[in-house]
């Protein structure tokens, strides 16, 4: 029997920095969700094709993810007529990723960019923080600082230090839909080697059940939050699972402890 082939996308030749900031900020769902503007959105904000209801593996949000960036850079290589750094570009095919190019193309930023006016160009992007929510015209909270990401981005800044507040991917009601997933997966592994063949971690006579592991997790969610605007993603992860394993050990010696005390 065949095996089914999975079709590679294209380079999108970004600037790896730009690719973990478009990342960064429209989180991996691989559920579909309503955007602010109402929009369905699936993986790491794709829209193309997208219906309520549809779902989609890891790996098939990394490839729409590739073949949307290198959509976005081919437009803004087509509308920028001036030389641009890998990491304008990128800030730029991010700003297209999200806004469109029908944005860029008819905005002052394009115009001041092709000018040569590049910090002109890049005080513009703080401009484009707004969203029609429910009929009103809003600034929302993660536009303002990913716009604030990619103008760093294109001045040739680290992104993460332009970041004044935690942002969060730009959907409404997350609690209502699929939580985002970590897309290294590393907590998710760490969480089945803990769970076990039975579910449990076993401690003689008493366990550990899964609701204590969730317990811990949620715990440390907040953590996560903080230290995802501070540190890498890799680093943020080994922190997280760092601290999950040294909660349940600790759990682990207090019972431990108990059991040999009577008590």
């Amino acid at each position: 029997m065949p095996t089914a082939r999975v079709e590679v996308p294209k380079p999108h030749g970004m600037h790896p920095s730009a690719v973990a900031l478009v990342k960064h900020f429209e989180g991996l769902y691989l559920t579909a969700y309503r955007c602010p503007a109402g929009v369905p959105t699936i993986g790491y904000g794709h829209t193309a094709g997208v219906e309520m209801g549809d779902s989609v593996s890891q790996a098939d949000a990394e490839i729409m993810l590739s073949r949307d960036l290198t959509e976005a850079a081919a437009q803004v290589d087509k509308l920028v007529k001036v030389p641009l750094t890998p990491e304008q570009r990128g800030a730029l095919a991010s700003f297209v990723f999200n806004l469109g190019a029908g944005s860029l193309k008819g905005s002052t930023l394009l115009k001041k960019l092709n000018r040569r006016d590049y910090e002109g160009a890049a005080r513009e992007f703080g401009k484009w923080i707004y969203a029609t929510v429910d009929g009103v015209k809003k600034a929302l909270p993660g536009l303002v600082a990913r716009r604030d990401a990619e103008a760093a981005m294109f001045r040739g800044e680290d992104w993460r230090t332009a970041l004044k507040e935690q942002p969060m991917p730009q959907r409404v009601q997350a609690s209502a839909v699929a939580k985002p997933l970590v897309s290294s997966g590393t907590l998710k592994t760490a969480m089945t080697g803990l769970a076990g063949a039975g579910g449990v971690v076993g401690l003689g006579s008493d366990v550990v059940g899964l609701g204590e592991v969730v317990q811990q997790v949620q715990e440390v969610k907040e953590l996560r939050d903080v230290l995802s605007g501070l540190l890498p993603g890799n680093v943020t992860m080994a922190v997280v699972v760092f601290l999950l394993v040294a909660a349940m050990g600790g759990m682990a010696w207090h019972r431990i402890r108990m059991a040999r005390e009577g008590v």
